[in-house]
């Protein structure tokens, strides 16, 4: 704990020094930077909207009467741990030891070695190939929940942040998240592999098909063309594209609950570590329309046009098709908590950051899930110079960008669904009124305790931090008008806090 709390002050130290600080102011803002970090949101900027209590419970309910589908996704545990790549490998190695038959780990996991780069991607191709062809055993209670992406394609994450509104430690975050697709090794394609992705700025669906060594045949609409492999490069190769399931936009409201998990077996997953996350979904148009930067000269002006792209959003969404009264009542409720914002803050619309990785998820067939993020980026500046929101190729371009240092590259979760929780460690509610409503399906319990031991033994502390205020506030910047932070030696560390 010592050492990691000496690596945070490094980071912030780092970026101390490059602004000119003395020695000893730098210890004293270390110290609140630190505490900060502690206390502060995971998500959004320092300046979060505040409402009572009273409201953040009214809102939360209606949010929780609309939850339907897989607990583990929906109301769930959240715990985070920063790792390095060797410990985060060995984390996944040995959730799949456990988890796998003995046969099914010694034919086709046991020749991989956990510090080899794409270990993490092999393992969910062949974990995918087995369930999709009906070779996992009885007993294999690990499996990949997404299918891959093809070899030399990288399907990555983005999420886009507003900021956050709550009161004391319960908070509901905004986010607009959707999905990349990048050919990041072009000679890897296989033949006869057709890559599926979007463009970003026709919304026109694109197919790649390597049909030979040096040539690939691009297909949009009817239209076939056919490049050589070095003019594919050039033209396509190097662009960031949304993948096939990134064509529109989920908007989220992720709620952090006050409720504490006990500490009855595994002390280091205590504490307020339980969220609420649904969605609805947006498409392009709609995610530019009520996400177009506010520029007008009076706040109320402001707010009148903020509500008014509200209303115009629960008008179209409502006209779609709905799936019963649970997708009418969730836009009701999600519109509702974005009101609520607005009516506090008239620019709470305006998008403050966003986060882009690449993410491996498994899935346990109890109804757990473990996610291990690579390749993190944290990055501010949402509007070009002309106020013009920016698509997530643009702010992958031009954005201001944060990312970890080596001894935080991994962000890995576990997830239990609230009634796994219960069972292993405790759950106090804050609302004793919660508990009614969690359902209680049978479940095997011994395979939680299982996954919490296992990762419990990765964690090194309870904080549990989300990505966007830890690389906002002590990642290293790599773009924009600044330069990349000085890292400091733990002696140079002591010696500054002297």
């Amino acid at each position: 704990m010592l050492v990691k709390k000496l690596s945070l002050q490094r980071l912030f130290i780092s970026f101390a020094i490059l602004s000119g600080l003395s020695w000893g102011a730098i210890g004293k803002a270390t110290s609140f930077a630190c505490q900060d970090f502690i206390n502060g949101s995971d998500e959004a900027s320092s300046e979060n909207v505040t409402i009572s209590r009273t409201e953040y419970t009214r809102l939360l309910g209606a949010l929780r009467a609309t939850i339907d589908g897989n607990l583990a996704t929906v109301w769930r545990s959240e715990w985070k741990a920063k790792l390095s790549a060797p410990q985060a490998t060995q984390y996944v190695e040995s959730m799949l030891q456990h988890f796998l038959s003995k046969k099914t780990f010694n034919e086709h996991f046991a020749d991989l070695n956990s510090l080899q780069p794409d270990f993490m991607a092999t393992v969910l191709r062949r974990l995918f190939e087995l369930r999709k062809t009906g070779h996992l055993l009885a007993e294999d209670t690990l499996f990949s929940r997404d299918p891959p992406p093809p070899t030399g394609v990288k399907d990555t994450t983005f999420t886009y942040y507003t900021k956050a509104m709550g009161s004391g430690e319960g908070k509901h975050q905004i986010r607009v998240r959707t999905y990349m697709r990048r050919i990041v090794a072009p000679e890897k394609l296989e033949i006869d592999a057709i890559v599926h992705v979007i463009d970003p700025k026709t919304r026109q669906a694109l197919s790649f098909k390597r049909i030979n060594e040096n040539q690939v045949a691009i297909k949009l609409g009817e239209s076939v063309e056919v490049l050589e492999m070095r003019n594919f490069i050039l033209l396509y190769a190097s662009k960031s594209y949304f993948s096939p399931i990134g064509a529109n936009f989920k908007l989220e409201v992720k709620s952090a609950l006050t409720d504490q998990i006990q500490r009855q077996n595994f002390p280091v997953l205590g504490g307020p570590h339980m969220v609420e996350k649904l969605d609805i979904p947006m498409t392009d148009l709609q995610f530019k329309k009520l996400f177009a930067q506010a520029r007008v000269g009076s706040a109320e002006r402001a707010r009148a046009i903020s509500l008014s792209r509200l209303e115009a959003l629960r008008i179209d969404l409502l006209q779609e098709p709905l799936q019963g009264h649970v997708k009418a009542g969730r836009v009701a409720a999600i519109i509702e908590v974005l009101t609520r914002a607005v009516n506090a803050d008239p620019y709470f619309l305006n998008l403050v950051g966003a986060t882009h990785y690449q993410r491996f998820s498994l899935e346990g067939s109890s109804g757990l899930q473990t996610t291990a993020d690579c390749e993190q980026s944290v990055f501010l500046g949402m509007y070009g110079e002309n106020g013009q929101l920016r698509t997530p190729s643009q702010v992958i371009a031009e954005s201001e960008e944060y990312v970890p240092f080596v001894e935080d590259a991994w962000h890995v979760e576990l997830k239990f669904p609230v009634y796994a929780v219960q069972a292993v460690n405790g759950l106090e509610y804050s609302d004793p009124m919660a508990a009614a409503l969690v359902p209680h399906p049978v479940f095997n319990s011994s395979d939680y305790f299982n996954a919490a031991r296992i990762y419990s033994g990765f964690v090194n502390s309870d904080e549990h931090r989300g990505k966007f205020r830890f690389l906002q506030n002590f990642g290293t910047k790599i773009s924009g008008s600044g330069k990349p932070a000085v890292e400091l030696s733990i002696d140079q560390v002591h010696e500054a806090l002297d």
